[in-house]
């Protein structure tokens, strides 16, 4: 273990970073990464109500048959489907079921940061926040994951987690139901708001396996809580 300080008691005057290295390729994104010799990046997670998890990642000269096989092929993922595939890559939707390292980060009171993997290299930052014991993060990660090694444990001048857009996306997120997120990101993957549309919003309802009329309540909901946060502090909808 490469370290910049020593994991040993509560964070008292800022922030600790921690990193952690996979390289067990029975972890989908490493799998993944070292298969195709590509990155794969997890872009967002969503909790749905009924205790799925659903992730989305994005992956770079990767194919859609190695994304399906190696999905097939992994404990705990229920389904995969691919998103959307251009010139920069290919995003995809995981509905998982099994452990992921994130839930035990979250659960143990870290922030994360990152997850992502190239050429079967997967390495995962998060941040410990003032009075939360940094070894208990660590302690929660090799235990439930023992594959893992601890690689980093930094102390930050910051004293507040920094927000990046992983962090930015977990506030509006915690502002819009389970649904009316999936909506307003469905809406947004599939060129909705572009000029032309890309797709109308008949055709996403229809992805969604939802009316016309429940996309329209549910995409107006949406765009008013996340504006409610961006330009001020009030009530949101849950329509």
């Amino acid at each position: 273990m490469s370290s910049t300080s020593k994991p040993t008691d509560r964070t008292a005057d800022g922030l600790i970073e921690v990193e952690f290295e996979i390289t067990d390729p029975a972890y989908f994104f490493v799998g993944l990464s070292e298969r195709e010799s590509c990155r794969v990046q997890l872009e967002e997670m969503i909790h749905l109500a009924d205790g799925t998890l659903i992730e989305f990642f994005s992956g770079r000269e990767c194919s859609r048959t190695a994304i399906r096989e190696r999905a097939d092929a992994t404990t705990g993922i229920d389904s995969a489907r691919i998103v959307h595939e251009g010139q920069n890559g290919v995003l995809f939707r995981l509905a998982v079921s099994g452990r992921c390292i994130v839930e035990t980060i979250e659960g143990a009171g870290g922030i994360p940061e990152s997850l992502a993997a190239t050429d079967g290299d997967g390495r995962v930052t998060a941040q410990v926040p003032r009075g939360t014991d940094s070894t208990a993060v660590v302690g929660a990660v090799l235990e439930t994951h023992p594959n893992t090694s601890l690689v980093a444990h930094r102390q930050l001048d910051a004293s507040m987690p920094s927000f990046s857009p992983w962090g930015v996306r977990e506030v509006l997120r915690e502002q819009v139901t389970d649904r009316q997120w999936e909506v307003l990101r469905t809406a947004y993957r599939h060129g909705y708001f572009e000029r032309p549309r890309a797709h109308t919003g008949e055709e996403i309802a229809e992805m969604l396996g939802i009316s016309s009329a429940t996309f329209s309540q549910h995409l107006r909901a949406a765009m008013r809580n996340v504006l409610t946060v961006a330009i001020e502090d009030g009530a949101t909808d849950d329509a």
